[in-house]
């Protein structure tokens, strides 16, 4: 492959996502993307993949409308009960570091959470008969 290959999302926190998965898991996304059992595996690349530069440009147009085009500062609170500034003042390391704390730290919360509710058995019954709105 000739060309430079960019993604939107990193491929490294899929992986990561991916080996948390449990075997069935695994399976069905085998069977949700069967073109994953194409794929020869390659050697990692040199440099690690990043977003493309035109994924990071229509990211930060999207957040600055959300913001009513008032550009964030480096006061503001990002994430982590850091700052904007404090943020990216980090090292590559130390942000990717950050994400996969805060990760694991909501994967936990999730554990923690009993999410099964109640349903009654004719449940899509009455859904179906709803009348359109």
């Amino acid at each position: 492959m000739t060309e430079e290959t960019e993604y939107s999302i990193s491929v490294e926190r899929v992986a990561h996502i991916i080996r948390e998965m449990s075997a069935e898991e695994k399976g069905y996304l085998v069977y949700l993307v069967p073109e994953l059992r194409e794929v020869e595996p390659l050697k990692p690349p040199e440099q690690p993949l990043r977003p493309s530069k035109e994924f990071l440009e229509q990211l930060r147009q999207e957040i600055l409308e959300a913001r009513g085009r008032v550009p964030p500062s480096d006061e503001d609170l990002f994430i982590g009960r850091l700052t904007v500034g404090e943020y990216l003042a980090l090292s590559d390391k130390e942000q990717e570091e950050l994400w996969d704390e805060l990760y694991a730290q909501a994967s936990a919360e999730l554990d923690e959470e009993n999410y099964e509710h109640p349903v009654k058995p004719d449940a899509l019954m009455e859904v179906g008969r709803r009348k359109p709105c």
